[in-house]
C-alpha cells in the first residue's frame, strides 16, 4: 500500500532503533468547527440505497478546515497526539465519516460514527462501511506500511470492528509489527489481533502512573504509557516482550474504587441540567461534577457537552 505523503513515518532513531512508528487512533464526535446539516451522515435517511456513494458525493461537495489534528477535541485524541510526538512518529485517525486520514489533512466538520445508537451512525456493518468508504472517500489514504514499521493502534470497541479486517490483514502480512490498545473484551478482539494487544488494565488509573482518566480516553491514556514509558526501554522488542515490560510496569499498582453510578435517559440529563444550572452558575464543568459526583449519574463527557449546550441554547431561546 502507498502513502499519499512519502514522508509520512518517522524514525525512531534516538532509541536505539530504525523502525518507522505509526500512531493510529480513533476519531471524536468532538470538534472545534461544527458540521452544516449537510455534512451529518444521518442526514441520508434510511431508504438510501448506496450510503456510502450518497455520502462520499456529499463530501466531495464540502469544504476542508482545519487540518485533522486540529479540528479533533478532546483528551483521548490529545493522548495519541503527546504518544506519536514523544515518539517523533507519525499520526492518522480512523474516521468513520472519512476513513483513514493523515492527522495533516486539513478536513470538513461532519458528524458520523460507528457507536450504534447515535443519530449519525453508519448505516451498514462496521467493517462493511469502512471498506467502501476507503476506496470512494476523497480525503481517504492509506499509511506507508513497510518492513520496518510498527503500528500502534489505540481504538475504543466500535472503531475495532470498523478496522479489524485490515489490522488482521496487515498483521497476518506483517508479523510483529503491530501493538494493539482497547477496552474491548477479548471476545470483541480478532483471535488474530490477540497476541498484539499490550495488556493494560484498570491499574493504569493508580496515581503513582499520572495517567488516570476516564472510560472513553483508556485506550489513548495506555498508547501514550507505552510511548513514553515502554516503548523506549525496548524500542527493538517482540510483542511478548513489550507484553511482559506492561505487566512489570503495572505489578504492585492499584486500581482505584470507582463510584457506582447509574445510567439516565438524554431527556433525564437535560431535566438535570436545567434543574441545576443556577446551582453551578451555567458552568458546564461544574454541572458535570454535580451530576457524576452529586446526584450520581453515568454520562460520558461528549454527550454531556452536547446536551448541555442544547439547554444553553433553549436558555437562550434558540433552537438547534
Amino acid at each position: 500500500m502507498t502513502s499519499p505523503s512519502p514522508n509520512n513515518c518517522i524514525t525512531l532513531a534516538a532509541h536505539g532503533s530504525g523502525k518507522r512508528v505509526l500512531v493510529l487512533t480513533n476519531c471524536t464526535n468532538r470538534k472545534r468547527q461544527s458540521p452544516a446539516p449537510e455534512a451529518r451522515l444521518g442526514g441520508l435517511g434510511e431508504s438510501c440505497d448506496d450510503p456510502v456513494r450518497q455520502w462520499t458525493m456529499r463530501l466531495t461537495t464540502l469544504t476542508p478546515g482545519l487540518p485533522a489534528r486540529a479540528m479533533y477535541c478532546g483528551r483521548a485524541f490529545q493522548e495519541a497526539a503527546l504518544a506519536a510526538q514523544a515518539l517523533n512518529g507519525d499520526l492518522w485517525v480512523a474516521s468513520a465519516g472519512l476513513g483513514l486520514i493523515h492527522a495533516d489533512t486539513p478536513i470538513p466538520a461532519y458528524s458520523a460514527t460507528v457507536s450504534p445508537g447515535q443519530a449519525d451512525s453508519v448505516p451498514l456493518a462496521p467493517s462493511r462501511w469502512f471498506a467502501e468508504l476507503q476506496a470512494r472517500s476523497p480525503y481517504a489514504g492509506w499509511p506507508a506500511l513497510g518492513e520496518r514499521v510498527l503500528v500502534l493502534a489505540a481504538l475504543s470497541a466500535p472503531y475495532l470492528a470498523m478496522l479489524g479486517p485490515w489490522l488482521v490483514s496487515f498483521a497476518q502480512n506483517q508479523p510483529g509489527s503491530l501493538r494493539l490498545f482497547t477496552r474491548a473484551g477479548a471476545a470483541a478482539i480478532p483471535i488474530e489481533l490477540r497476541p498484539y494487544r499490550m495488556p493494560y488494565d484498570t491499574r493504569l488509573e493508580d496515581d503513582t502512573l499520572g495517567r488516570a482518566g476516564t472510560v472513553g480516553d483508556f485506550a489513548q491514556r495506555a498508547l501514550r504509557d507505552f510511548a513514553q514509558s515502554v516503548l523506549p526501554e525496548n524500542p527493538e522488542a517482540g510483542a511478548p516482550q513489550h507484553a511482559a515490560a506492561v505487566i512489570a510496569r503495572l505489578r504492585g499498582r492499584m486500581a482505584p474504587s470507582r463510584p457506582m453510578r447509574r445510567s439516565a435517559t438524554d431527556d433525564e440529563v437535560r431535566a438535570l441540567i436545567r434543574a441545576h444550572w443556577t446551582h453551578v452558575l451555567g458552568r458546564s464543568t461544574r454541572m458535570l461534577r454535580v451530576l457524576r459526583d452529586d446526584l450520581g449519574v453515568a454520562c460520558e463527557q461528549g454527550r454531556f457537552r452536547d446536551l448541555f449546550l442544547e439547554v444553553a441554547a433553549e436558555r437562550k431561546g434558540v433552537r438547534l
